[in-house]
């Protein structure tokens, strides 16, 4: 059992288990493509927060520390999905294949 994510052209969908889903109290988590400003993978022991802002953390925390970062855009509602996903290194470059999160610069 691990956080599944799949989409369309415009929508992510980020399916919940577990205790994600207890603790959310819904089935999913649905983004907007357009709302995703960057993906990257990063180790969750060393991101920061600030105070107020408005992060959703999904997914088992135990084993490989490697999370998948979604930062997302002041409309969304969150500012960041952190997701423990089994390769987020893999997730973050097919999240960037298929145009998502990728930065201007790139594309």
């Amino acid at each position: 059992m691990g956080t599944n994510i799949y989409g369309s052209h415009d929508e992510l969908v980020i399916e919940l288990r577990g205790r994600d889903r207890l603790r959310a109290g819904q089935r999913e988590v649905r983004v907007k493509v357009d709302d995703v400003w960057r993906v990257r993978s990063a180790d969750g022991r060393t991101l920061v927060s600030c105070e107020g802002e408005r992060i959703f953390r999904a997914g088992r925390r135990g084993g490989d520390r490697t999370v998948l970062v979604l930062d997302l855009a002041p409309r969304a509602a969150f500012d960041r999905l952190v997701l423990a996903v089994p390769d987020a290194d893999a997730a973050a470059a097919n999240l960037h294949r298929s145009g998502i999160g990728t930065p201007l610069s790139v594309l």
